[in-house]
């Protein structure tokens, strides 16, 4: 099956110079020219390059490191710092799932540096927790649905953009030990955290590492109960392994290398007891009875993520080129159902597994243009172009080697050009158009017999 699609973005925003008012008395002129100032510091990458932040026609939210430390006093959840921190975005489920936690009702597309993390050919709502978040600089969020990334971000994107060295010595770094507990019930609530990491510069080399470990202990309810174990967190056990390194040809050219590993599982010695909505008794975990066991595999995502970045800041005349080569792989354990029994073949119930491979190259070039009028005036103009392949394989079968959704193989190859006109720095209009070519490829099979 081959599937063809078209995709036409236009955008008009005026600067906030624009928007200023003539009657404003001298001291508020002064505040809103810093305001501004302050804006046009703020660079993000939501069109594929750096540009500042008031020339990007979205609705954008920018998640700072300093926040990201401030929330990490309170939990290490990142649903839940993005539900504390980004307007129009769902609340935090309070599980391992991000299922329905969305960006004004519609589903983002996850990305590491750039990287897409969500799964769109199986969306297992578990994109959200794909690194720990002591690795992340800080998180650009941009709101609407757009086609600059390709498939999947029909509510726009969240881009976990990770660290750099930040120090000029050749070895510099941080520790930290943390706990967490029930003030309800301490018993067996006690988790413990424990993060760390180096960066420095080395001649032309810098490089960061970093490393965090995390047990959490059971999660209570407001009475101290058990919370429920379906994409629960009681006894999840979270592991980061995060490198960095970087080499400088020159000041215009640089090649960066990036590895990141995340876990986190969930092992109890606990079951569900179901509750009833009818009844108004809640689902909350209790210890294994006497005579049963703990049915299935520990339930959570693991990822590796292997990026490699080349950047040429002046590979012909005012023309920049990126070339990102990128792999990742994602395994997404689910809760044990006894929903999926097959008592005819033996099988009491099931636990499925998202299994996605990704490989990918994006090649992006980056020509800037100014022209100048006689009247004065100024047109800044910025052609984004390139080309973006992607091999997405991604399948849900069940633990016990049942097929449940079969293997899907993605091969996706797109062309883009995006332009960004800026007249007098007054007026921004963004014009693009995208094709893609997607050939997605599903043998004969067999589904689960219920």
């Amino acid at each position: 099956m081959v599937l063809k699609t078209y995709f036409t973005l236009l955008a008009l925003i005026i600067s906030g110079q624009a928007l200023s008012q003539e009657n404003q008395s001298e001291p508020n002129k002064i505040q809103q020219k810093s305001k501004e100032q302050d804006i046009e510091r703020i660079i993000v990458t939501g069109s594929r390059i750096a540009e500042n932040i008031d020339e990007v026609p979205a609705s954008i939210t920018i998640i700072t490191q300093k926040q990201i430390a401030a929330q990490l006093k309170v939990s290490s959840e990142i649903q839940s710092l993005l539900a504390n921190l980004v307007p129009g975005m769902a609340p935090s489920t309070g599980s391992s799932s991000n299922s329905g936690q969305t960006l004004r009702g519609r589903s983002p597309l996850v990305m590491i540096d750039g990287v897409p993390q969500s799964t769109p050919l199986r969306n297992g709502s578990l994109g959200i927790r794909t690194l720990d978040a002591s690795v992340i600089e800080r998180i650009e969020v941009i709101k609407g649905a757009t086609s600059i990334y390709g498939n999947g971000a029909a509510g726009g994107i969240i881009n976990y953009i990770t660290k750099k060295a930040n120090s000029d010595k050749a070895l510099s770094g941080h520790a930290s030990i943390s706990t967490r507990f029930s003030a309800v019930e301490t018993e067996d609530s006690i988790g413990q955290r424990y993060e760390g990491g180096i960066n420095g510069e080395i001649n032309n080399f810098d490089y960061v590492l970093n490393a965090s470990y995390e047990e959490n202990g059971l999660q209570r309810d407001a009475d101290g109960d058990i919370l429920g174990l379906k994409y629960g967190l009681s006894d999840a056990v979270m592991q980061d392994y995060f490198a960095k390194v970087g080499y400088h040809f020159d000041d215009e050219k640089s090649l960066q290398f990036t590895y990141n590993y995340y876990q986190s599982k969930q092992d109890v010695d606990l079951i569900d007891q179901v509750g009833n909505i009818n009844t108004g008794e809640k689902t909350q975990a209790i210890p294994v009875p006497q005579g049963k066991i703990v049915l299935g595999e520990p339930q959570g995502p693991s990822n590796h993520n292997m990026m490699l970045k080349y950047v040429d800041d002046e590979v012909f005349e005012q023309t920049q080129l990126m070339v990102d080569l990128y792999s990742q792989e994602v395994d997404n354990t689910f809760f044990y159902s006894p929903v999926l029994a097959n008592p005819d073949a033996g099988y009491a119930g099931g636990q499925s597994l998202i299994n996605s491979e990704k490989k990918g190259l994006r090649v992006t070039f980056n020509t800037l243009v100014d022209f100048s009028f006689d009247n004065g005036d100024s047109l800044e103009t910025t052609f984004i172009y390139g080309i973006d392949a992607l091999n997405d394989v991604t399948s849900q079968s069940m633990v016990d080697g049942r097929v449940w959704v079969p293997e899907m193989d993605m091969e996706n190859l797109a062309g883009f050009l995006q332009t960004k006109l800026i007249y007098n720095d007054d007026l921004v209009i963004k014009l693009g158009v995208r094709q893609e070519d997607i050939d997605l490829t599903v043998n004969d099979y067999s589904t689960l017999k219920l």
